[in-house]
């Protein structure tokens, strides 16, 4: 199997910018203040493959981020990861790449069952700093047709002012700040 140099070296880089924004971010819940309002995104294209993966914290998603503590929350928090698996209708890449969704998941510390917190105690003004993560991975039949994608998070989740992204492709990488005004992601 020949590998093309530039995709394997689009793939290092990306691979070593995830690796420092992973640390980054680690380094940051630990140290300053928890942003809400703002998620993460981290785009790839590789060959046929749009990746895409996203963090928020949970305030942006849910209205909260402590553990759920009645039917209401634990409701609310199943409805956005269940929409958040729908990568479909959060995410548009140009048309003319003919994408489509191939792979989906979102996850979060408070999809953990009620008995996991059991033995916990939370004091009241405590805070809690939960997150919502989701990847997403899409086939796209003529990659080379693929500039952008419009990014609908803003629609379905209001209190996410802004996303900070980067991305990586064959042409280059680069970062964007979206907002619920501008919501294309140009790569």
């Amino acid at each position: 199997m020949k590998i093309n140099k530039s995709i394997f070296t689009i793939s290092l880089c990306l691979t070593a910018s995830m690796v420092a924004s992973k640390s980054i971010a680690d380094e940051h819940r630990q140290h300053a203040p928890h942003v809400h309002g703002v998620g993460q995104l981290q785009v790839a294209v590789d060959g046929t493959a749009l990746s895409i993966d996203m963090e928020s914290p949970a305030i942006n998603v849910v209205g909260f981020e402590h553990p759920p503590g009645n039917t209401e929350e634990k409701e609310r928090v199943h409805t956005a990861a269940d929409l958040l698996r729908q990568g479909g209708s959060l995410f548009a890449p140009t048309p003319d790449a003919d994408c489509r969704l191939t792979e989906s998941s979102a996850d979060s510390e408070l999809l953990a069952d009620q008995h996991d917190h059991e033995g916990e105690h939370h004091h009241e003004g405590e805070e809690h700093h939960s997150a919502f993560h989701a990847h997403y991975l899409f086939h796209c039949k003529n990659p080379q047709a693929l500039t952008y994608t419009d990014v609908y998070l803003f629609r379905h989740f209001p209190a996410m002012e802004t996303l900070e992204a980067q991305f990586v492709t064959d042409r280059g990488q680069g970062a964007a700040k979206l907002t619920p005004g501008a919501f294309r992601l140009m790569f």
